[in-house]
């Protein structure tokens, strides 16, 4: 007896393709990518400060580096991203200039660096359990770049929402003659000594958006 097979029709291939798709999918390995971020311009206020540093007098900070624990890719610390050590401040030529630590510095570096700066009670606190500070001398009136943050936000259509980056720069501008303590890119305070510290209000601006 001849035994004949049916020729396979469209619907039955149709079938065997999503069959095998769906079996590809399941050992499919899917790879972590970590966000490449690309250098965001400055804020309006740096950018005019370069072009036409106006200044008089100087300022003193001090910068205490928050180091996070390093991730992995995919992580929300990848690649230390939120980890701050430095702070970009504008001299009197127009000119920036990084101070603080790099993770090399922060990673060798045994002590201080102190330049007369009035002790507080965060100071004397990292000093008894040997965490390391810097102190600055910095031109006065002229923004101190913080950092940098960014934000995501979508639209709400159900299918394929648009979703945009939105990235933000911080600053602050010192005043002649005073002392402040830099905790990070959104904490700044005066030194008011027999007082204590007085908070001082970040200012911040988009300075990038882009399609995620």
């Amino acid at each position: 007896m001849n035994v004949f097979c049916r020729p396979a029709t469209v619907k039955h291939t149709l079938i065997g393709l999503a069959i095998l798709s769906l079996l590809t999918a399941c050992t499919t390995v899917q790879k972590i990518v970590p966000r490449v971020y690309r250098t965001p311009p400055d804020a309006k206020a740096v950018q005019a400060a370069l072009q036409a540093p106006d200044a008089s007098g100087r300022a003193r900070i001090r910068i205490y580096p928050d180091v996070q624990k390093p991730g992995l890719p995919g992580d929300a610390n990848f690649g230390g991203q939120f980890d701050f050590l430095s702070v970009v401040v504008i001299e009197k030529g127009g000119k920036k200039r990084r101070v603080g630590f790099s993770k090399v510095s922060y990673a060798l570096k045994k002590g201080s660096l102190k330049i007369g700066m009035p002790p507080t009670e965060r100071s004397k606190q990292w000093d008894a359990e040997n965490k390391k500070f810097n102190e600055y001398n910095i031109q006065a009136g002229l923004p101190v770049v913080l950092g940098y943050s960014d934000s995501r936000s979508c639209n709400s259509a159900w299918f394929f929402p648009e979703c945009y980056i939105y990235v933000y720069q911080y600053y602050f501008i010192p005043e002649s003659g005073k002392d402040y303590e830099v905790m990070g890119k959104q904490s700044v305070s005066e030194i008011q000594p027999g007082r204590g510290n007085k908070p001082i209000e970040i200012e911040y601006e988009i300075v990038d958006t882009y399609k995620d």
